[in-house]
């Protein structure tokens, strides 16, 4: 398997199709290890460029998932722009655009509907822990205080996970409703590099209702 030591390396050197096997390896390891290594994916994409007939759709396709999966970093839009014009038009890319697009908008009963049964989603670790991660920012900078079910949908999680997560973070049991207990820190905390807009959110949350 790659390692970080050949990833170094790669990267200190010039552009060479040679190493599109190591890279797309260490897509791998980085799929199997809660890793992530933006140059390094960048660098297979500028590879990819080259020889576009030497395109891994698979290794691509994990490639941005698991630039989603590290939101809100810029990285994933940054991404399909480096991808060849005819290999954008594939219905797998397609797909994973979605995904993005879904979050964007506040869609996320449609983003973990589709990625429920994507195996290549599901098969990166940590991949749905730091999406719910990236989505409870989200909330937590619009709101004070959510429905648990607007909650459980929003980062699609079971009762008992609910209340795991009230637990482990802190949060106030309203009953009906979590309160997140951060309004006076709400002000002082940086806002994400995300197209996310409050009147997304409100119409997510109203679509609950």
């Amino acid at each position: 398997m790659a390692d970080n030591a050949q990833i170094n390396a790669i990267l200190a050197g010039n552009y060479n199709l040679d190493d599109i096997p190591v890279l797309e390896n260490f897509v791998t390891v980085q799929s199997e290890s809660k890793s992530y290594n933006r140059d390094a994916n960048a660098r297979l994409l500028k590879l990819y460029q080259f020889a576009p007939e030497r395109i891994n759709t698979d290794v691509l396709i994990r490639v941005l998932v698991l630039a989603i999966s590290y939101l809100p970093q810029p990285d994933f839009k940054y991404f399909v722009h480096m991808i060849p014009t005819q290999q954008q038009q594939n219905e797998a890319v397609i797909k994973v655009i979605n995904y993005e697009n879904f979050l964007e908008a506040a869609r996320f009963s449609d983003f973990w509907k589709e990625v429920r049964e994507d195996a290549i989603f599901q098969s990166i670790a940590g991949s749905t822990e730091r999406v719910r991660l990236f989505i409870l920012e989200m909330i937590q900078q619009t709101f004070y205080s959510i429905e648990k079910n607007q909650l459980k949908v929003a980062l699609d999680v079971n009762d008992a996970e609910l209340a795991a997560l009230i637990a482990e973070n802190n949060w106030t049991d309203k009953g009906k409703f979590v309160d997140f207990g951060i309004k006076e820190q709400t002000s002082t905390k940086t806002k994400l590099s995300f197209g996310t807009q409050f009147s997304q959110l409100s119409r997510f949350l109203s679509t609950l209702n």
